[in-house]
């Protein structure tokens, strides 16, 4: 077996761009990227591909559509209103607390209520929404690239440019909102 592969065959070096990826939301939240940046001389993301799986990985999308997001407490009205504004990417929050059975017996029915509000629905898509977060307009002030074009949606969709790239969205770029949160817990 050769050094660059782990005991399972794979290249550690994939399996570390993987675990890097799947953290990238985390990351974000917590100021990790810039750090990770900044330790590594990263200009962007793709500079992080590693060159076997570039082929699979170099294209660049011009729109991400917005996810709506579903909390637990969210009226099956609001998503019907929402479906009928277009919105057609939809993430369901489940996982109540309780027992396994009641978890279980909670996330069937929320999923039945959210399937009965918008089995109907037709969007030029499929089925999408904005965020619904306390404070959201505050929160995206955060985004060290806040007032770029991108990093609001039009149409139900962000419309991304050669810049959003070229930056990795803003990802990697310090936010003084989270500078400011770290440097108090120091």
């Amino acid at each position: 077996m050769k050094n660059s592969q782990l005991t399972n065959g794979a290249n550690p070096s994939r399996r570390q761009f993987i675990q890097r990826c799947g953290v990238l939301g985390g990351m974000r939240l917590t100021g990790g990227w810039p750090v990770e940046r900044t330790k590594n001389k990263l200009p962007n993301f793709d500079s992080m591909i590693p060159a076997a799986c570039k082929p699979a990985l170099s294209h660049h999308n011009d729109k991400v559509a917005v996810v709506y997001m579903v909390s637990y407490g969210l009226p099956a009205e609001a998503i019907k209103e929402a479906v009928a504004d277009g919105y057609f990417v939809t993430k369901v929050k489940i996982g109540q607390s309780g027992t396994q059975a009641k978890i279980l017996a909670k996330d069937k029915a929320r999923l039945t209520q959210v399937h009965q509000a918008i089995q109907s629905a037709h969007t030029r898509q499929t089925t999408n929404g904005d965020v619904n977060y306390r404070n959201w307009r505050t929160i995206q002030t955060y985004h060290p690239t806040n007032s770029v074009p991108w990093t609001g949606a039009k149409n139900k969709f962000f419309e991304l440019r050669t810049d959003f790239c070229e930056r990795s969205g803003g990802v990697l770029e310090p936010s003084d909102h989270y500078e400011a949160l770290s440097s108090h817990e120091k």
